[in-house]
C-alpha cells in the first residue's frame, strides 16, 4: 500500500495525497479490505487521522503530522511529544 501510494489517495495533492475520488479510493481499498480486515484497519485509521487534520488542523499540526501520514511515512506521527506542535 505504502508503495503504491493508496494510503493519502483520497487526501488533497496539498497534504501529499493523490485526490482522488472516494468511489476510486475505496474501490482500490477494497482489496486489501478483502484480504485482511484486520491489517487493512491501522491504515484506514491513519487515513482517517490525516482526513480530520486536513479539514480542521492547523497549518503546523498539517505540517507535522498529516503529511507523513499521507505519505505512510508512519502510522502515528503525532503520538510523540516531541513531534507534535506545540498548543496555541
Amino acid at each position: 500500500m505504502r508503495e503504491a501510494g493508496l494510503t493519502g489517495a483520497a487526501l488533497d495533492y496539498a497534504v501529499g495525497g493523490r485526490q482522488l475520488t472516494t468511489v476510486v479510493a475505496n474501490a482500490c481499498m477494497a482489496w486489501f479490505r478483502a484480504a485482511s480486515v484486520g491489517t487493512a484497519a491501522y491504515p484506514f485509521l491513519t487515513v482517517g487521522d490525516a482526513s480530520l487534520l486536513q479539514a480542521h488542523g492547523s497549518k503546523e499540526q498539517i505540517d507535522a503530522c498529516a503529511r507523513p501520514m499521507a505519505r505512510a511515512a508512519s502510522s502515528a506521527p503525532c503520538a510523540s511529544p516531541s513531534r507534535r506542535p506545540a498548543p496555541r
